[in-house]
């Protein structure tokens, strides 16, 4: 990667989700993102991740390390929308797909020292037993 000078454009998060908002306003009914379950449309996409973002800007702060939430989901559309939105709201995500051993997953929450987890419907006990440590 070439070094920055004056004349480099360095892209911010602004520009990334000003960039999900115009796409989803220049073709809204255009796919985004699919998987062998659903179908999310521009539209879709920015509005489930703009809710997670919400979400996500409401979580308490972190006093001891970065502001990290969980994203408990295997890879599917909503787990994109999951982590657009929680990487929207300037927070960094953990990845976790349920077919991980248990044990895997409980370590890396308890590194990582998350705030929140967000996870699928579906995933809902899963992410009972984890948070209960």
């Amino acid at each position: 990667m070439p070094p920055l000078d004056d004349n480099t454009t360095v892209k911010t998060m602004t520009d990334f989700r000003q960039t999900i908002l115009d796409l989803s306003n220049a073709k809204p009914d255009a796919v985004a993102v699919r998987d062998a379950d659903k179908t999310l449309t521009r539209r879709d996409l920015a509005q489930h991740a703009g809710g997670v973002a919400a979400w996500v800007r409401a979580l308490p702060p972190s006093e001891a390390k970065p502001r990290i939430v969980a994203v408990l989901a295997p890879p599917s559309a909503d787990q994109i929308a999951g982590m657009i939105g929680t990487f929207a709201a300037g927070v960094a995500f953990l990845p976790l797909d349920p077919s991980l051993p248990h044990a895997r997953m409980q370590t890396m929450i308890a590194q990582a020292g998350p705030v929140g987890m967000l996870y699928a419907k579906d995933q809902a006990a899963l992410a009972a037993t984890l948070c209960s440590g």
